[in-house]
């Protein structure tokens, strides 16, 4: 069996970490919460994980020092409010413990590990999150347990397969925003999706020119990600980020007062935007592609804008828009799917382009000769393609995550 490693490293704490952590607190902690409290593992079927979990102290020990470890799924609960969640239990028969009990020896600082093991993910949900709350239960010797430290979330998600659709300078799409308080006057917005591919100069990955848009930019990669809002008046620029064909989940979160750019669930750059509201009905760089889309007042996916179609050549996927600044957590928890999207707080559009979401013939929202791709969230913001009025489509079969 092949061992699927950590997407997010957790790593085990040095000797020089825990007397960092002595000035602050003498106990012991489960190893490596000082920095991050959860591990967040992919598996595909036929795939085994090995977990290590070990205790640390802030200090060497006078005396060998005795860690009882428990699992206790009584705080899944704790787990989803604290990071935005909608984890569930990892069923019992899906893992194991190697034991429960570990030591830290006389004069060390880490003991050694006991394992969780999660042995058969193939009666697991696709893309849907599980979780193991493994916790300090008890120590015997002298020492304190570190407040906060005693815990640590195992989070354990089955890799989804899927579809993603091809995007082209003649395949590109947009959404027109009905002329309504929520998008004129929008004080927290976030966009996200999966974007693969290459360009050559400039590409819009999603977003509203002049107003709030994601693109690549330089040429052949030389400047990679850009976020622009306010006409550009503000204006963010990771240099030599993006890798040609390569998936990455991208997002950018506007709250009031900052900008935030994440790639593939951590955060790589953020600005003071103090522009107070973003108004999203303004936009008027796009070319309409059918009678019924006001020219203007739209958000764009893949290019498609007047001046230039700022193609991006490759796949789309799980695009969604939000009237409300979404978390970090809840960025990195819902990449490849959303769980009952009709019910999710500010969602106003979800676009999954995974082949099924394709408006048919008496499908409310449908146009005879042009392609529309459903919103997921049930607020009716139907994408168009805009280039042109050929309804074939190109998919590619994909896992989500890919590596990154």
């Amino acid at each position: 069996m092949k061992l699927k490693y950590l997407v997010l490293i957790f790593p085990l704490l040095l000797a020089s970490s825990c007397q960092k952590a002595d000035k602050y607190f003498d106990g012991i902690y489960i190893t490596g919460t000082d920095t991050r409290s959860v591990l967040r593992y992919y598996v595909d079927e036929g795939e085994q994980l090995t977990i290590p979990v070990s205790a640390s102290a802030s200090s060497r020990t006078d005396e060998p020092v005795e860690v009882i470890f428990a699992v206790d799924f009584s705080l899944v609960e704790e787990y989803n409010s604290r990071f935005g969640a909608e984890a569930i239990a990892l069923p019992k028969e899906a893992f194991s413990l190697s034991g429960t009990t570990v030591v830290i020896q006389a004069g060390e600082y880490v003991s050694q590990t006991v394992n969780i093991e999660i042995d058969d993910v193939s009666n697991l949900t696709e893309a849907q999150q599980y979780v193991v709350p493994c916790k300090i239960e008890r120590i015997v010797g002298d020492y304190d347990l570190i407040p906060g430290s005693d815990v640590v979330f195992v989070s354990v998600t089955r890799i989804l397969n899927t579809q993603s659709t091809r995007v082209t300078s003649s395949n590109n799409f947009a959404v027109e925003f009905p002329q309504t308080d929520r998008y004129e006057n929008c004080t927290q917005f976030t966009m996200e999706g999966r974007f693969y591919g290459t360009y050559s100069d400039l590409a819009t990955l999603i977003g509203a020119e002049g107003i709030f848009m994601i693109r690549l930019g330089g040429g052949s990669g030389a400047y990679g990600m850009q976020l622009l809002t306010k006409g550009d008046i503000y204006f963010m620029n990771v240099e030599r980020f993006w890798t040609n064909n390569t998936w990455y989940h991208i997002a950018a979160v506007f709250d009031g007062a900052s900008s935030f750019l994440y790639a593939n669930g951590e955060l790589i750059a953020s600005l003071g935007t103090p522009i107070g509201m973003l108004d999203l009905t303004r936009n008027t760089q796009w070319n309409a592609p059918h009678p019924d889309f006001r020219d203007g007042g739209a958000l764009g996916v893949a290019g498609g804008y007047k001046s230039s179609p700022r193609p991006l050549n490759g796949y789309v996927s799980e695009v969604r828009m939000w009237t409300t600044a979404r978390s970090a957590e809840q960025i990195a928890n819902n990449m490849c799917d959303l769980n009952d999207p009709t019910r999710q707080e500010g969602l106003a559009g979800y676009w999954k382009f995974d082949g099924t979401d394709i408006l048919q013939e008496g499908d409310d929202g449908y146009v005879a000769g042009y392609t529309r791709i459903k919103d997921q969230s049930g607020q009716g913001n139907h994408l168009w393609r805009v280039q042109t009025t050929s309804t074939s489509q190109s998919f590619l079969d994909i896992k989500c995550p890919s590596t990154w």
